[in-house]
């Protein structure tokens, strides 16, 4: 089950954010990432509806997820090479150390932005 958001009005067309279904707590069901922060989500199977269970508020250019070993890593900055991760476990949510990424030298005009695709994350 896919579920789409979309925050920001004047976010660039096609930049809503899936709300991925990982069932990895009793409390929580389901997370969502938005520009906003992370939130997470209860399902209830009787009244089939989603509640907001908790928000986690900061600035998100885009971020990564994999399911082996369940990491969220949201990045933020100008130039996204800030970090801040979670770790979805059945216990609960546990927020990593945030960090930042530092960047080879460039042009000095040029401030190089990093993408998703240029971050893996290893398990």
């Amino acid at each position: 089950m896919v579920f789409l958001l979309e925050e920001d009005v004047r976010a660039p067309p096609g930049h809503c954010f899936k709300l991925k279904a990982v069932p990895f707590s009793k409390k929580h069901n389901f997370w969502g990432c938005r520009t906003s922060g992370l939130d997470f989500y209860s399902y209830n199977t009787e009244l089939k509806s989603l509640h907001l269970v908790e928000t986690k508020k900061l600035n998100v250019s885009w971020y990564i997820y994999t399911h082996e070993s369940r990491p969220v890593l949201l990045a933020s900055g100008m130039q996204c090479k800030s970090f801040t991760g979670y770790q979805l476990s059945s216990a609960g949510i546990i927020r990593l150390p945030r960090f930042e990424i530092t960047m080879a030298k460039s042009e000095a005009n040029n401030k190089p932005i990093l993408a998703a695709e240029d971050v893996h994350i290893i398990t």
